[in-house]
């Protein structure tokens, strides 16, 4: 190194020692900064961690912190302390626990519904980490009202049917302020009112809302947790749009947004969990989504809300706490798109089940409480509404077997075995010629398949099903068992489904009894494909509902019956005098067979150049 480069490097180390004595700003003498995004204050590590080991505390009386600590709550210190109470709440729908520690509902049982195994079932399930908790500024700290004590003035409420009781947990800071966080209840809802009320806080409050912080473990209340997962997610409505969080992917979800929200929904597979805000809307979402690894719970679904304050001598913010099942009729009658959370499918689909299935199935649940034999109800009212389709298809198959079988389309066959082309191009011919067309018996079975798929989506889902007990399977929403293998054979399962077993072997004899009224035209490779799709769903509805395998199994031995007692309606010897008459008329070319001939003439220009 040379002298100039030393000299340099002195003057430069002088320049900064110089700069940070004289220049540089002095910590001590700068305020932390308040990040409101998320509401956390850096120099608020150690009362933090003070306050994460008091919200474990479980007695009922809850020592006092440290004065240096307790301090920095300001007005808010007094409410650090007192008796962790549980006020109860029973309606004829639910019960609903309460505790004074948070002021806030730490579970609902509901009192219709049981878990998969008998036990009450969980609405909202008392898990050590769940929160539903209001935090705010004050003083440059976080104050979280799950850490604080309310006065209440009853330990318990009953009620029924039309009957509504208030409820009121009350931080009184003096005789003009107060936070109050208030409930209504009603006998006969799933749902009951909640309000954020504060007095006269003004700026003890330092930021321009309150975060709604929601955290839900959610219990696994059916057998399977595998098809409860990919029902499991958050749904929200977000600037009059309805979206959610990825359900089927294992990977965490998130989402965050400023907006906005009307409701928010923890939706599992058959009950949901829904905050919807009444006045006002929130202004800002963040949720998360994650699948737990434990066997009694399936995912943690987690949101921050906020709530815009305004600093007034008096505020409030509406909401209303929906816990119940996912009956889509119910949810509609919030008039809030709530049903949506429901899968049914595309539009097409979600038609068919709102405007036919629904109707017809709820009109059939009049007569019996069976649900098995509503199915049954079910499937012959949608055979006989399906019936001119179904007579025009078999109709339309017994002209192909005859058209096929005559002397013309023999020969017609032997001349062009070599040339596949031409052979459908005559085939073409001669059926317009004799007025059959190949597609006729496809099209009504086309028709078909928007009710076909529409039942795979609204089995599942309907909670009527839920715990119904049919033949040998005792709940018609889930799989029936009659053999646990012990281990699990890969697209197939751990066990045998006699229902889908049933479904299967009738969709392959009615595969066979088809092929065989359509004789044999067709490439082979179509009738085998006959054969191979009812094994593919034999795996795939191995572990979905009994209730849909029940329907598919009903619909394939009606069919049967229908295709059987159609012989009698339809005269072989009636179409072969129509064929004939035919025979004698100028042939006038199709539309399709236009088209296939004009393409022909393309692909010999192209094979000639």
């Amino acid at each position: 190194m040379d002298r100039n480069s030393i000299i340099g490097l002195i003057l430069i180390g002088a320049l900064l020692m110089t700069w940070s004595y004289f220049f540089a700003p002095n910590p001590q003498n700068n305020p932390p900064s308040v990040t409101t995004d998320s509401l956390k204050i850096q120099n608020q590590k150690l009362l933090i961690d003070t306050l994460k080991k008091d919200s474990s505390i479980t007695t009922s009386k809850v020592s006092t912190l440290d004065s240096s600590y307790a301090a920095q709550f300001g007005v808010f210190q007094k409410f650090l302390n007192g008796e962790n109470k549980t006020i109860t709440v029973e309606t004829d729908l639910y019960t609903i626990q309460l505790s004074t520690r948070g002021g806030v509902p730490v579970q609902i049982v509901s009192k219709k519904y049981k878990t998969f195994d008998g036990k009450p079932l969980p609405l909202l399930s008392n898990h050590p980490k769940n929160q539903f908790n209001y935090q705010f500024l004050h003083n440059q700290t976080v104050i979280k009202t799950q850490h604080l004590f309310f006065e209440t003035s009853t330990d318990s409420l009953k009620l029924s049917g039309k009957e509504k009781k208030e409820l009121q947990f009350t931080a009184k800071i003096d005789d003009t302020k107060s936070l109050i966080l208030k409930y209504i209840f009603y006998g006969d809802s799933y749902h009951f009112d909640h309000e954020l009320i504060t007095n006269n806080l003004g700026n003890d409050i330092k930021n321009n809302y309150f975060e709604l912080v929601w955290t839900n473990h959610l219990a696994k209340t059916e057998k399977s947790k595998e098809k409860m997962l990919p029902e499991t997610s958050i749904y929200y409505l977000y600037n009059d749009e309805i979206d959610y969080l990825d359900a089927v992917s294992t990977e965490p979800q998130s989402f965050k947004e400023q907006g906005k929200f009307k409701w928010v929904s923890y939706k599992s597979q058959f009950f949901s969990a829904t905050i919807i805000a009444q006045k006002e809307e929130f202004e800002f979402i963040k949720v998360e989504s994650s699948i737990l690894p434990d066997s009694s719970h399936t995912k943690l679904l987690s949101s921050s809300l906020q709530i815009p304050y305004r600093h007034a001598p008096k505020e409030s913010f509406s909401l209303r706490i929906f816990a119940g099942p996912n009956d889509i009729p119910l949810l509609k009658s919030y008039d809030l798109r709530l049903e949506q959370q429901i899968s049914l499918g595309w539009a097409l689909f979600r038609g068919v089940t709102n405007w036919l299935i629904i109707p017809a199935f709820n009109f059939f649940e009049n007569f019996t409480s069976n649900y098995g034999i509503v199915i049954l109800l079910l499937a012959l009212f949608i055979k006989l509404l399906l019936s001119p389709l179904t007579y025009k298809s078999h109709l339309s198959m017994a002209k192909m077997k005859i058209v096929n079988n005559l002397p013309e389309m023999k020969a017609i066959e032997e001349k062009y075995k070599d040339d596949a082309t031409k052979l459908q191009q005559a085939k073409m011919e001669f059926y317009n010629k004799v007025g059959v067309s190949p597609f006729s018996g496809c099209l009504p079975m086309l028709l078909q398949i928007p009710i076909l798929l529409s039942m795979f989506y609204f089995f599942p889902s309907a909670i009527q099903l839920r715990q119904q007990a049919f033949l040998w399977a005792d709940d018609l929403s889930t799989y029936d068992s009659i053999l646990d293998l012990g281990f699990n054979i890969p697209f197939y399962g751990d066990h045998v489904s006699l229902f889908t077993l049933l479904m299967t072997l009738s969709t392959i004899a009615y595969t066979y009894m088809q092929q065989q009224a359509q004789g044999d035209s067709g490439p082979k490779e179509l009738k085998y494909m006959g054969y191979i799709f009812p094994i593919i769903f034999l795996g795939i509805l191995n572990n979905y509902s009994a209730g849909l395998s029940w329907y598919y199994f009903v619909m394939n031995m009606l069919t049967m019956g229908q295709t059987y007692a159609m012989k009698f309606f339809v005269s072989e010897e009636k179409i072969k005098a129509t064929i004939e008459e035919a025979k004698k008329k100028p042939v006038k070319k199709s539309r399709f067979q236009r088209m296939l001939e004009e393409a022909q003439k393309k692909q010999k220009a192209q094979s000639r150049k």
